[in-house]
């Protein structure tokens, strides 16, 4: 059965790694358009979705049967290569802290609903 990815997330230091987030975002982005547009095919588009898709599934699967994220991103991306530049330019722009901000925000946020909401209902 698969869970969702969110809920085994931890923004502490990610689930081991400070190179988890990072390292997620670029198996997230890596082949996938910034946007889709006119210039890619319906179909083209699609695939790269999914291949996307399966990428961070792949990864995320890893993680969470306890292979280290620093182990697996060291086996993917290779110095100089192309996976460790978008890596590297991740964390010099502050990705992880704007993931962890963003999970936080969000999560205390649905709190605040919830909590809103159940006092209307008293």
């Amino acid at each position: 059965m698969h869970r969702p990815l969110e809920s085994d997330m931890q923004c502490s230091g990610g689930p081991g790694s400070r190179h988890y987030y990072p390292g997620l975002q670029t198996a997230i982005s890596t082949n996938t358009p910034h946007r889709r547009c006119g210039a890619c095919p319906q179909q083209e588009w699609r695939r790269r979705r999914q291949q996307t898709q399966m990428t961070a599934q792949g990864a995320a699967t890893l993680v969470l049967g306890g292979m280290s994220p620093d182990l697996i991103i060291d086996q993917v991306a290779t110095h100089g290569g192309a996976t460790r530049v978008g890596l590297d330019l991740l964390e010099q722009r502050g990705a992880e802290k704007a993931l962890c901000d963003a999970i936080r925000e969000t999560t205390q946020a649905t709190r605040m609903l919830g909590q809103a909401l159940k006092n209307e209902k008293a």
